[in-house]
């Protein structure tokens, strides 16, 4: 269901919502009834968030299908004179699900859609946008250390060991966004690593091998948003 509406305005072809919600359902039927009853041949939906110092819109789609000849496009912001994004065909292509979210330099964290369906169209399509608020990720630097001096890295960085000698790797950290709107730090970190495709989680690495063959180690990181 399509929720409160904070504002409202009936122009000759457009019907815009424009509300302050971190949680909500659109679907296409809603928007379709929404038309029908105004009149109107198209509709723009903004969604704010209630706190614009932190927080902003994440749009989802989940089994997205859609007549082509249908428009959705997206907005960086409160309006449509806002920066364009994309269209639903530029940014997810031929994927069911997908996300559209505000970007760190919209101030106001808003979204906006405008949607333009194909009045002539008899295909049974349907989808579903749920409309959410969330902190913005911020992007840092993951490093791989050598714990214990016995082994070492060669030019083309890689581990030099022998079969059955212990040898320690730990992540360190480059928080170049750190406070930006949260506060990151090597505390609040999960590492996880793969060897060979194997997952082990833990922020020290603490293995050997047997066997006198190379192996790829590779390790990412989350943090406490997510």
């Amino acid at each position: 269901m399509i929720g409160l509406v904070a504002g409202l305005s009936l122009g000759a072809q457009s019907l815009s919502l424009i509300d302050t919600t971190c949680m909500d359902l659109i679907t296409k039927d809603d928007l379709e009834n929404l038309l029908d009853n105004s009149g109107n041949s198209r509709v723009i939906i903004t969604r704010c968030p209630e706190q614009t110092t932190q927080l902003r819109m994440v749009w989802s789609f989940t089994n997205f299908t859609k007549d082509p000849r249908d428009s959705l496009i997206f907005y960086n912001g409160p309006d449509i004179a806002s920066d364009r994004i994309g269209s639903v065909q530029e940014i997810a292509g031929n994927e069911k699900d997908f996300e559209v979210k505000a970007s760190l330099t919209n101030p106001s964290g808003c979204l906006t859609l405008l949607y333009e369906p194909n009045i002539n169209s008899n295909m049974p399509e349907n989808w579903e946008l749920e409309v959410s608020c969330g902190i913005p990720c911020q992007d840092f630097e993951v490093n791989i250390d050598l714990l214990n001096a016995s082994s070492y890295y060669t030019q083309d960085q890689e581990l030099s060991i022998c079969p059955d000698e212990n040898f320690r790797l730990e992540p360190s950290f480059v928080f170049s966004n750190n406070d930006q709107y949260y506060t990151q730090s090597a505390a609040t970190i999960q590492t996880f690593w793969s060897i060979d495709g194997n997952l082990i989680s833990g922020n020290v690495l603490d293995t050997s091998f047997s066997n006198s063959k190379g192996y790829s180690i590779s390790a990412w990181a989350i943090d406490s948003n997510g």
